[in-house]
């Protein structure tokens, strides 16, 4: 039976007749006493009340002002037992700010493949705003049908290109992005479509900063 983080004793302390073996960091998890230059600061609630500016020098001041303002809403949640959020001011090519101009064909796209014979790979399709907000999911289960799939969904991105040529389609990582490209040299099909996309820098992954489809042009 193990016991973490316990101050009581060092490993092997004998408590209520069941000897317990502590991790061995059990002196680190008790606590170790306050290092020169952090005022003492051994608890959330202490850095929530701190002033920022006597946090240690060798965090930058704007870490120092995040780590305290959120040690204040961490200890405001627990006063509480509601959520706290602030909202920042927005800066101008950062967060949200950073996508482009909403359009009316901007599209929203995922690609799963599963690693069962029943479904080879399942994509999905949906305008992100408008009265046109449909899910369209399309599903392959076999090489013949992932490689339909690959051309219908192709063809309606390249639909709505036509249609808005300042749309965007929005993707989690640039992972779909190769796996799209490498379904259509599997297939042979729709290498134009593809193209076309990112000639036009239609594609934006979402989870790291490379804003454009192909990534090639910055």
């Amino acid at each position: 039976m193990s016991h973490c983080g316990s101050a009581a004793g060092p490993p092997g302390a004998r408590r209520s007749g069941v000897v317990k073996t502590t991790c061995p960091w059990w002196r680190s998890c008790a606590g170790p006493p306050p290092r020169p230059g952090t005022d003492g600061i051994r608890t959330v609630a202490q850095l929530a009340a701190s002033d920022p500016d006597h946090l240690p020098v060798t965090i930058g001041q704007p870490s120092r002002v995040r780590l305290q303002a959120q040690a204040a809403l961490q200890v405001r949640e627990r006063q509480t037992r509601t959520p706290h959020y602030e909202l920042l001011a927005p800066e101008p090519g950062r967060g949200l700010l950073r996508l482009p101009p909403p359009s009316e064909g901007t599209s929203t796209w995922t690609s799963k493949a599963t690693p069962t014979p029943k479904v080879v790979r399942a994509a999905s399709t949906w305008p992100a705003s408008g009265p046109k907000r449909v899910l369209h999911e399309i599903l392959a289960h076999s090489s013949d049908k992932e490689r339909v799939l690959t051309t219908d969904l192709l063809a309606d991105l390249t639909d709505r290109l036509d249609d808005d040529p300042a749309m965007h389609v929005y993707h989690y990582a640039p992972y779909e992005r190769s796996a799209l490209e490498r379904l259509t040299q599997r297939h042979g099909v729709a290498e134009s479509e593809f193209d076309r996309l990112l000639r036009a820098s239609a594609g934006r992954p979402l989870r790291r900063r490379p804003p454009r489809f192909a990534d090639q042009q910055g």
